[in-house]
């Protein structure tokens, strides 16, 4: 039996099954006894196999992998890095920065690390992980395997935007997103299959490069942004409610609904995402949020990864964070 299978019988995450099973973390006195009860019945052992010479190794490094997140989530970055050392350091691991997570700088930087940490939406992450050549742990990008993944449950953000929708009494939603950000398309993804099962109209609008400016630069590309909002809203059976993915888009759609004589949140309801103050904070009158919480993201990828160090051979895991609906 696997550790993922032990933690679905036991109905808590493959985290906490490590934890118990590690002596690692605070776990219930409750949870603890159920999974070793299971893990018991079925003989199951940690295997603690490393790789030559990973004792030695007492660093983990970290780094992002895609240029649009630096333009508007520094902090978001410190948040990350901040919440591992806390996980990490404890445990005699230091954390060690990256310039870059590229397939030719990647083995190189992290030649001495026991594990490393991206967080980013490369398009192509397989041959980053095959040149680090160790265990990798990826925020925020939902298929790299043999990677371990850490994200939020982007399925039920999906459920919790539709059912909030539908309870309100639209028939209609509309989505917008950057089409190149793969966390971004499940969201809208998973919240069109709700909506569709609770008889519901989905539209979904996107471009691949609406976080890209004019000059090529990171930054809302508001002229196409304006051009999937006309697509979205025109005429009078379009969606009455709109799910935006990001707060900066959010500002950004609140500029062209009141350019065009719209009140946000009366003429289009709408649900924000991220719960970034620097942005949220303009929206006015503001909009439910779905919160973005990064420091439980890194100490989630923290955990997996010393988890990971200690378990080489245990196939690839999906650790996923649950979402909030925070009301204004």
């Amino acid at each position: 039996m696997s550790i993922a299978r032990i933690a679905q019988l036991a109905g808590v995450s493959v985290a906490t099954v490590s934890n118990v099973l590690n002596g690692t973390g605070r776990v219930s006195p409750e949870t603890a006894r159920r999974v070793r009860e299971i893990a018991a019945e079925s003989n199951f052992q940690i295997r603690r196999k490393r790789r030559n010479g990973s004792q030695g190794k007492k660093r983990i490094a970290f780094s992002l992998v895609d240029e649009v997140l630096r333009f508007r989530q520094s902090n978001w970055v410190l948040g990350l890095m901040g919440a591992i050392q806390q996980v990490i350091e404890p445990r005699g691991y230091s954390l060690t920065v990256l310039s870059a997570a590229t397939e030719d700088s990647i083995e190189k930087q992290t030649r001495d690390a026991a594990a490393v940490i991206l967080y980013g939406y490369d398009p192509e992450p397989k041959s980053i992980i095959a040149a680090a050549g160790k265990p990798i742990i990826w925020i925020m990008r939902y298929e790299c395997s043999p990677a371990d993944v850490v994200m939020e449950d982007n399925r039920e953000m999906g459920k919790m935007v539709a059912e909030y929708f539908i309870s309100r009494g639209h028939k209609h939603i509309g989505f917008i997103a950057d089409t190149r950000i793969e966390p971004v398309i499940e969201r809208g993804r998973f919240m069109a299959q709700y909506a569709a099962d609770m008889k519901c109209k989905t539209s979904i609008v996107g471009d691949d490069k609406l976080f890209t400016n004019e000059q090529g630069k990171p930054g809302i590309d508001t002229e196409k942004t304006d051009k999937l909002l006309d697509k979205l809203l025109k005429g009078d059976k379009g969606p009455t409610a709109l799910f935006v993915p990001g707060d900066l888009l959010t500002v950004h759609v609140y500029s062209y609904l009141q350019r065009r004589g719209l009140r946000p949140m009366a003429d289009l309801d709408i649900v924000s995402c991220n719960h970034e103050a620097v942005y949220y904070e303009l929206l006015d009158p503001r909009p439910p949020v779905v919160e973005m919480d990064i420091p439980s993201i890194g100490t989630m990828a923290a955990q997996a990864a010393l988890w990971r160090i200690e378990n080489i051979d245990m196939p690839p895991a999906k650790f996923l964070l649950a979402p909030k609906l925070l009301m204004p």
